[in-house]
């Protein structure tokens, strides 16, 4: 072998090396200064001369509106990081001709601390892995949301959307979870006044409040004032309150067609103008340690043990399952008794205070609000673990 080609062979070698050894770009930070639709210092410049793995801030006189004349799209990795959901908010401005936002398949996007508002279309497509930390999706009026991929929504209120057809907050089509988020005065013209989980969808819920959502303008198929289930759905430590669906319409807090599993869940004050306040259940519903101060219709639940009604439509009264049908549930008025979410109490002498028994040895963690569990006897059925050493309702000692 001739000198010169050995020398090229090292040298191919050490550049080779050194290739190896250089590290990746640190990931960076852009700054949003100005709240125009687009140009130098704007949202979308900022987005667009991002790298993947970015963060994109903001510094601006607050509050302060970013209105979006056309889509908004992204196609790499990138972190919008706000002040604070009650100082930003990205604005349709009333459009009804694109898609607020749209995620790309493959890429992950993380929102924090913004509110999202006012899209006549919808506000959010996404097709990737999108995160919402501490969000407001709010006043859009065509569905805000809708998952194709992976969503992700923790610390984050959806209220007062509409939506034109099914869902009025979000139409989930691929996995979503939701911990501790609020889901107030949505509404759907047909099904799922805050949520539908389509077949083959993936839904879980923690720790989390449906209040005031309703299903049904149409006169036909209302269902699911709350939820619409016809995928796989758990749900647990999660409170339906004050939800309906009518005219004539079924499942006041959720209509099941599909596979769901309760744990823990607190619903009351629900309303059905036909059947089921609480749970109309045509599919496969397993229900364990939850509160039911509403009726259910349909195919009957499946017990696992620890659940009260106020009525024999639920549950039947079953020594084995430690189920109580036909019952003075003593539950106190949605509101905030601490915690990241609205809750219902038990008042003193709930039949559901220290209830279980059958699900005993799984009841350690937490409730809804982050409570310890158990603080009496045994954990208590429902979102809400009460307190043996409150005096008084609102929770001064």
């Amino acid at each position: 072998m001739s000198s010169v080609l050995i020398d090229r062979i090292v040298r191919a070698a050490a550049l080779v090396l050194v290739a190896g050894c250089v590290a990746p770009a640190a990931a960076a930070i852009r700054t949003v200064t100005n709240t125009n639709n687009s140009g130098e210092g704007s949202l979308r410049y900022a987005l667009i001369f991002a790298d993947p793995g970015d963060t994109i801030t903001f510094d601006l006189t607050y509050p302060a509106v970013i209105r979006l004349q056309n889509e908004l799209s992204f196609s790499k990795n990138v972190i919008i990081d706000g002040p604070g959901a009650d100082r930003l908010r990205l604005d349709g401005d009333g459009n009804d001709q694109f898609f607020m936002l749209r995620i790309a398949a493959g890429v992950a996007v993380v929102f924090n601390q913004v509110q999202i508002s006012n899209s006549y279309s919808i506000a959010i497509d996404n097709n990737g892995d999108l995160t919402l930390n501490d969000a407001v999706v709010s006043y859009n009026p065509r569905g805000p949301v809708n998952n194709f991929g992976t969503l992700t929504a923790n610390d984050t209120v959806f209220t007062e959307n509409r939506g034109a057809g099914q869902s009025g907050a979000i139409a989930n089509y691929g996995t979503a979870t939701f911990n501790r988020c609020v889901f107030s005065n949505n509404q759907a013209r047909t099904t799922g006044g805050a949520m539908l989980n389509d077949a083959g969808a993936t839904l879980v819920v923690n720790d989390s409040t449906f209040v005031g959502n309703a299903a049904g303008s149409s006169g036909n198929f209302n269902r699911g004032g709350a939820l619409f289930n016809v995928g796989t759905a758990t749900l647990k430590n999660t409170t339906f309150s004050q939800n309906i669906s009518g005219p004539d319409g079924r499942g006041g807090a959720i209509e099941n067609t599909g596979a769901l599993t309760l744990d823990s869940i607190t619903f009351s004050a629900n309303v059905a103008t036909a059947e089921g306040t609480g749970i109309s259940n045509y599919g496969t519903a397993t229900v364990r340690r939850t509160v039911i101060a509403d009726s259910c219709s349909g195919t009957a639940l499946m017990s696992a043990g620890d659940n009260l009604g106020s009525d024999s439509s639920c549950f039947a009264a079953a020594s084995a399952l430690n189920d109580s049908a036909n019952v003075s549930l003593l539950l106190g008025a949605l509101r905030d008794n601490g915690g990241p979410t609205p809750t219902v109490a038990l008042l003193p002498g709930s039949p559901a205070i220290d209830a279980v028994v059958v699900n005993a040895a799984g009841c350690s963690g937490t409730d809804q609000r982050g409570v310890a569990r158990p603080l009496g006897v045994r954990c208590d059925s429902g979102a809400f673990e009460r307190d043996p050493d409150r005096v008084f309702e609102d929770g001064f000692e």
